[in-house]
């Protein structure tokens, strides 16, 4: 974890942090492959939810992955009704020294509650953190997570018929570490 959120290095998204279902596109800094696509902006919701390319789609009720439902093309670090006017903020920082872009959701609280979440997605530039698949590496981080039990974590590709769900509704995957 290395914390954006003042006294760190982060800026604040002034155009979502106080806005519940508030969305703004920001560019990558670098061209981001996501499942054999790249993109140069990404859309990122006040409800937990990141789009790769420009998306409208603002609505907290979360569903599974995958599913029409939802932004095409879809990071769900903590998808659920987040409501950043009541509280907490969400910040933005380009780390050129070590090429990856973190976002971060800092006590965020859940919609009509006090339950707050904190969390990054970070994008990694695949020209200098290899894969095997060329796509770039995201990395879903988190600090505090005080109630998960309505959320969706997981990817989704820009079809929305393919993705990887790691915890929908309090549940999770088989395959997935609680």
């Amino acid at each position: 974890w290395f914390d954006i959120a003042p006294p760190g290095p982060g800026t604040l998204i002034a155009e979502i942090t106080d806005d519940d279902a508030g969305i703004v596109t920001l560019g990558t800094m670098f061209g981001v492959k996501y499942y054999g696509l790249t993109y140069n902006n990404v859309s990122v919701n006040s409800n937990g939810f990141f789009a790769m390319g420009t998306n409208d789609y603002r609505f907290g009720d979360n569903s599974g992955i995958p599913d029409t439902h939802g932004p095409p093309a879809m990071l769900a670090p903590f998808w659920d009704d987040l409501d950043p006017s009541a509280g907490g903020d969400i910040y933005t920082w380009m780390d050129l020294a070590n090429h990856k872009r973190i976002f971060q959701f800092e006590e965020v609280p859940i919609w009509g509650t006090s339950d707050t979440q904190t969390f990054q997605v970070i994008l990694l530039d695949q020209d200098y953190h290899d894969t095997p698949s060329g796509d770039g590496q995201i990395m879903l981080v988190y600090e505090t997570v005080t109630n998960p039990v309505a959320c969706t974590v997981g990817i989704e590709n820009p079809d929305e018929t393919s993705g990887i769900q790691y915890l929908f509704n309090g549940e999770y995957d088989p395959h997935a570490a609680t």
